[in-house]
């Protein structure tokens, strides 16, 4: 008997003045500019931070 795929909900929201939204994909876009920008950030931690976030957007999307 095969068990029922587990259901994900992902979010991703930025906080401003108490008040949560949902993050527009151009906010993550900057995010990372700013991160790639960023002399004392590491390509390695770029990509990594480039990666959770492609994931997380994903996810996101295939529930919407």
């Amino acid at each position: 008997m095969a068990t029922p795929t587990p259901t994900r909900r992902v979010s991703l929201r930025l906080e401003s003045d108490g008040l949560l939204k949902p993050m527009p994909a151009e906010s993550l876009a900057a995010l990372l500019a700013g991160l790639r920008l960023r002399d004392d950030v590491p390509v390695l931690l770029y990509a990594a931070a480039a990666s959770v976030l492609a994931a997380v957007y994903d996810a996101a999307e295939d529930h919407h």
